[in-house]
């Protein structure tokens, strides 16, 4: 209860202060290249429901061709102004309005793709699922983003995450925050 309190509040008033930067970021990306400011994605949830992901555009429109596929750093589908956003993760930064709906929280594991969850319910992975994903978590700050396709890192740190008490994961999520 405390943790969602928090959340909606630290959800709200990002939001608030960076509406002018979003407006920046979308005259930005508009001029960057052809397309929609934002990229939605399929992601599951707390209990296996799914939602819609919102991130700011990175990659050239139609450049996936409907098929989700990792990328890497020097990768050509992203766009000049997309490289500067992804390098300061300021494409995650619209996921604020999935902590304000309910659907992630600031911190927690990541939300996995269809894929990745079809893939962990055969395995009879489902313990991440106990918890709202994330835009935070264990794994971004020790680990970062480009290991976190490994399932292994995944769970080891959805695991220490979920052995804590709610007042040391209280102490833990604003740790998280603090260390990004």
């Amino acid at each position: 209860c405390v943790k969602r309190v928090i959340d909606l509040f630290c959800a709200a008033l990002s939001l608030l202060l960076l509406s002018p930067w979003f407006l920046y970021f979308a005259i930005r990306i508009k001029y960057d290249s052809k397309g929609s400011v934002f990229y939605r994605q399929e992601r599951i949830g707390l209990h296996g429901k799914p939602f819609d992901i919102i991130k700011f555009r990175t990659m050239y429109e139609d450049s996936e061709n409907g098929l989700p596929k990792l990328s890497s750093v020097n990768d050509d589908r992203i766009t000049p102004f997309g490289r500067f956003l992804r390098k300061y993760r300021i494409d995650e930064l619209p996921q604020f309005w999935s902590v304000l709906k309910g659907d992630m929280s600031i911190v927690g594991p990541r939300p996995l793709s269809v894929m990745h969850y079809e893939r962990d319910r055969a395995q009879g992975n489902v313990t991440r699922f106990l918890l709202r994903g994330g835009l935070l978590g264990l794994g971004h700050i020790n680990k970062g983003t480009s290991e976190m396709g490994n399932p292994i890192y995944e769970y080891e740190y959805v695991d220490q995450y979920l052995k804590r008490s709610s007042l040391g994961l209280l102490c833990l999520d604003l740790w998280i925050i603090w260390r990004v």
